[in-house]
């Protein structure tokens, strides 16, 4: 033991989805959250709206976060709840890269310490 006494957290898993899409949801560069937490998609955002650079001229780029353990249909049940979030059709949207990290972010379990 290193650190006599140190507890270690555990892991939270976090997903993070790229898609690539014809034209920019018309959110701008608001960050949409779900607050109902009625699909995988936790929040969103249309990165190209944010830095123009990240998009070719004619190309949107379209980034999610995914809470937890994905799906196993992850790019469908995403593209689903994005459309739902953005109130645009996404069965043209191209999924670019999708990264999984099973250790993402600490777990913070009541009671934390003093």
């Amino acid at each position: 033991e290193l650190l006599p006494g140190l507890r270690v957290p555990s892991f939270r898993p976090v997903t993070v989805l790229h898609h690539t899409a014809p034209a920019a949801p018309p959110t701008g560069r608001s960050l949409v959250l779900d607050g109902d937490r009625s699909g995988p998609v936790a929040y969103t955002s249309v990165m190209s709206e944010v830095d123009p650079s990240r998009a070719p001229e004619g190309r949107a780029l379209i980034t999610s976060t995914v809470l937890g353990t994905p799906p196993p249909d992850l790019d469908r049940s995403v593209r689903a709840h994005l459309a739902a979030l953005y109130g645009v059709a996404t069965d043209g949207w191209e999924l670019l890269a999708a990264h999984h990290d099973p250790e993402a972010v600490p777990a913070m379990e009541a009671p934390h310490d003093p």
